[in-house]
């Protein structure tokens, strides 16, 4: 496989291929471009959390100029887990049940932390440029308090190729983008995430800061807000939050 033709610029260490990836946007860099790397020193996840990068696992940054809305930017993690799920079962051998997404960036394996989606934006130039980034522990699976991990070849065998991930990848990002089309198409989105995601009523808890709701999960609305019916029956929508799903009721 071929995977699509755009560029990729690959690197045996940085600090964070997000942090290259906008480091390249600032010097006029517009994509699109793939940012690879073996290791990363500095790697991180949503709200600045250290992401844990080893040898064998695969760190990407993707790198564009979309024409969408700044308000609509945060389905690019909608996006990204749809192309990542999709690419992930194009690899495996085995185990693709155990595949599913967690809302808003990550991916599950058999209920355990399996890989994650940090999107960045900023203007340069009075452009919007886009980073999305991407790691997902293939090889090993690193201790973090208070979070179950897990690493695909675990579940998915050992023939998942780095090389062959980042060409499936690159070719199913670039056609969900093409579905996205800067937030025309979300709705094609939000039905692909759904269909990977946990079961309508499935009980959850999210944490927004200081506090802890807790209550089954109802959907995703038309922005791609997470919706939670309270037990009274009160449907919230969460723009931001840490999600807990019970372990045996991750998968769909």
């Amino acid at each position: 496989m071929t995977g699509s033709l755009t560029p990729r610029r690959a690197f045996d260490h940085l600090d964070s291929t997000n942090a290259e990836a906008l480091r390249m946007a600032q010097m006029g860099e517009r994509g699109p471009l793939w940012i690879d790397a073996d290791r990363q020193s500095l790697g991180r996840g949503r709200a600045g959390r250290h992401w844990v990068s080893d040898p064998g696992n695969f760190m990407s940054s993707f790198l564009f100029t979309p024409s969408a809305p700044i308000a609509v930017l945060h389905q690019l993690s909608l996006v990204a887990g749809v192309a990542i799920f999709e690419a992930i079962t194009q690899c495996a051998e085995q185990g693709r049940d155990q595949l599913s997404l967690k809302w808003p960036n990550d991916l599950m394996l058999g209920g355990a932390k399996a890989g994650g989606v940090l999107i960045e934006s900023s203007a340069f130039a009075g452009e919007t440029v886009a980073v999305i980034g991407i790691g997902l522990n293939v090889r090993t699976a690193p201790m973090l308090d208070g979070v179950q991990t897990a690493y695909l070849a675990s579940a998915l065998g050992d023939t998942i190729n780095l090389d062959q991930l980042r060409d499936h990848l690159a070719t199913t990002m670039d056609a969900w983008l093409k579905v996205w089309s800067d937030g025309a198409g979300f709705s094609k989105i939000r039905s692909a995430w759904r269909s990977h995601g946990p079961s309508i009523d499935t009980p959850l808890t999210i944490n927004v800061g200081s506090e802890t709701h807790a209550g089954q999960f109802a959907g995703l609305d038309e922005q791609g807000s997470l919706r939670l019916r309270t037990p009274s029956g009160e449907i919230q929508c969460y723009t931001f939050g840490d999600v807990s799903l019970p372990r045996n009721q991750a998968t769909c």
